[in-house]
């Protein structure tokens, strides 16, 4: 709730991502794994990150999802963008060959995150990836208006992915 109000607009007009600076991590992602068709990007924002794997990568089908409707207005791929959330992904199981997130599980309490994984994996047709802050261990930081709660962790998300999912392979993660 909190990102999809007053909180994730302040976040949308801070947020001056350019596309530009993330194609070189896409591209890399990219060549590491077998060729996609379709990509969903769970918390995309306003889509940069959109923007900069349509740049370089013709997919047949790229979408996002966000729960925040100023932060949908405000992109260049209003049509290409469903409001919602990574708790319960609005489309069928196995919908898109790439499913993702890109500092947004770093948000998700630890109470929360199994589900939020779930989610993304069974919208995924083959991968899952996680662009998120990384630590061996668990690290809570307070963010901006949490009430003095933790509102940022660093985790070993690909370790924590793979324990919940034994049978799927990691490419890479750290």
């Amino acid at each position: 709730d909190k990102w999809a109000g007053d909180f994730g607009e302040k976040y949308t007009e801070r947020c001056d991502v350019s596309a530009d600076s993330r194609i070189t991590i896409f591209n890399k992602i990219f060549d590491m794994i077998d060729p996609i068709d379709s990509a969903l990007e769970c918390g995309c924002n306003k889509g940069h990150n959109l923007e900069a794997i349509t740049k370089d990568n013709l997919l047949m089908c790229m979408m996002g999802l966000e729960p925040n409707k100023e932060a949908i207005k405000r992109s260049n791929f209003p049509t290409d963008i469903v409001l919602g959330n990574i708790y319960d992904i609005p489309f069928i199981d196995n919908a898109f060959d790439f499913v993702f997130t890109s500092g947004v599980l770093i948000h998700i309490p630890a109470d929360k995150l199994e589900l939020a994984m779930s989610e993304m994996t069974r919208a995924s047709d083959k991968y899952v990836c996680m662009i998120e802050y990384f630590s061996e261990n668990e690290e809570g930081k307070e963010y901006r208006d949490f009430d003095d709660k933790e509102g940022v962790w660093s985790r070993d998300y690909g370790a924590i992915f793979k324990s919940r999912n034994p049978d799927m392979k990691l490419v890479t993660h750290g």
